[in-house]
């Protein structure tokens, strides 16, 4: 934690604003948090009966705004497909991938266009968004970020899957029971 702060000392003593006082106390913040903002690029998702969903997959990043949605989303295009093939993982796995792979890149790349402009790389940079940030609400443009991040999260179709096999014994609609019982009493093993 001392090198993470040093880090930030070092890159932002003498910045003007607030800097100098936030880097003094932050040393004494008990809830002190640095991390890295990344995103996770991976050629296949899944590897034998194991299949990753959401960050451990396809993570945006924590700036794109996208995270939870696209878990989401995969989860449930995993489900359903594992479903729709009856559980033949290796079909349902390789129907999520292709099914999700665009979804997931666009969603990643989102997070990209905005690391850019939420984490500029020069101060030439930073200097000429804060002024554009100052007069951004009263472009016409204002809501541009919002409509393309809509756009963004709604590119896709999810299909409507068929209900998966009821476990050994009962009926469907017995299983559908038992579930909604369960879901009413979850302290229930």
């Amino acid at each position: 934690m001392v090198r993470q702060q040093a880090v930030l000392a070092e890159h932002f003593t003498g910045n003007g604003w607030q800097s100098d006082r936030l880097l003094h106390d932050m040393r004494y913040a008990p809830d002190f948090y640095f991390d890295s903002v990344g995103q996770v690029h991976m050629d296949t998702w899944t590897r034998g009966r194991v299949a990753l969903v959401g960050d451990a997959a396809y993570c945006p990043s924590s700036l794109s705004g996208m995270g939870s949605g696209l878990a989401l989303v995969g989860a449930y295009v995993l489900a359903g497909e594992l479903a729709a093939a009856d559980g033949d993982h290796r079909i349902a796995y390789a129907r999520y991938q292709e099914r999700l792979r665009e979804y997931a890149t666009g969603c990643q790349k989102m997070g990209e266009g905005v690391a850019k402009l939420m984490v500029p790389d020069s101060r030439l940079m930073a200097s000429v968004l804060n002024r554009y940030y100052k007069v951004m609400p009263y472009l016409p443009g204002k809501n541009m970020a919002a409509r393309i991040a809509r756009r963004t999260a709604e590119n896709i179709t999810l299909p409507d899957y068929p209900d998966g096999p009821a476990p050994a014994g009962l009926s469907r609609p017995a299983a559908r029971r038992a579930h909604r019982e369960a879901i009413r009493r979850p302290d229930t093993p």
